[in-house]
């Protein structure tokens, strides 16, 4: 019988991000995003419609926040977080998607390391965080450029050796040691905008950027009740 998780207990931490943090919940986004964007979007919540952007929109979207954080740069700082139910009788853990209606994704154990392939795995999410940021800059870039392209995908490859996460060998890394990205581009444009497409679009790419750069990650124990 599949699990039901109820998320209505955790939900001032998972849908109220501190005032503090400059996000969604916070005091920037509330007093001043919201008022700017407002006339870009239909409503000041997230849309369920697809919003369409040309040149024009995006640069009248984005102009304001970028005058922002130059003439306040304290407004630029923000936490994005993410929590998740971890499941011990299926062994995983369950992630909710608040901006898309509360769904929620149950990673498990990839069949490499003995699961049985009806969940999502969690190094492919972080492959799929870094396909999802690379393209949607990748779109931003090419909209602000005025670039004209007719189809774009986009593709991350990890290596990893499971030896490592499974404690077979402890001189094997538990991580990927290797990630390929490819983009695969349908336009007309000449070659060398097309390379200056993508090293802005890397450049940019938040996943991307923190990949690459190693960002310092600390873990601890809140309660053990």
């Amino acid at each position: 019988m599949p699990i039901r998780v109820d998320f209505s207990p955790h939900a001032s931490k998972l849908r109220k991000p501190s005032v503090e943090s400059g996000n969604r919940g916070g005091f920037w986004f509330t007093f001043l995003f919201l008022p700017m964007l407002r006339p870009h979007h239909a409503t000041p919540t997230l849309s369920r419609q697809p919003v369409t952007m040309d040149q024009n929109t995006l640069k009248a979207v984005q102009a304001p926040v970028k005058q922002l954080y130059q003439t306040r740069p304290e407004a630029g700082l923000a936490e994005l977080s993410a929590e998740g139910l971890v499941d011990f009788e299926r062994i995983g853990c369950h992630v909710p998607l608040l901006t898309n209606n509360g769904r929620q994704i149950f990673a498990g154990l990839h069949p490499a390391a003995g699961g049985n392939g009806t969940a999502a795995c969690s190094g492919e999410m972080l492959l799929q965080a870094l396909v999802s940021c690379a393209g949607t800059t990748l779109a931003a870039v090419a909209t602000s450029m005025g670039l004209e392209i007719r189809k774009a995908t986009v593709k991350a490859v990890g290596k990893m050796d499971f030896r490592g996460t499974m404690g077979v060998s402890r001189e094997t890394p538990a991580g990927m040691t290797e990630i390929q990205l490819e983009f695969r581009l349908q336009t007309d444009a000449p070659a060398d905008t097309v390379t200056k497409l993508v090293q802005l679009t890397e450049r940019y790419c938040v996943v991307l950027r923190t990949l690459a750069s190693g960002c310092s990650v600390q873990s601890q124990v809140v309660s053990t009740q």
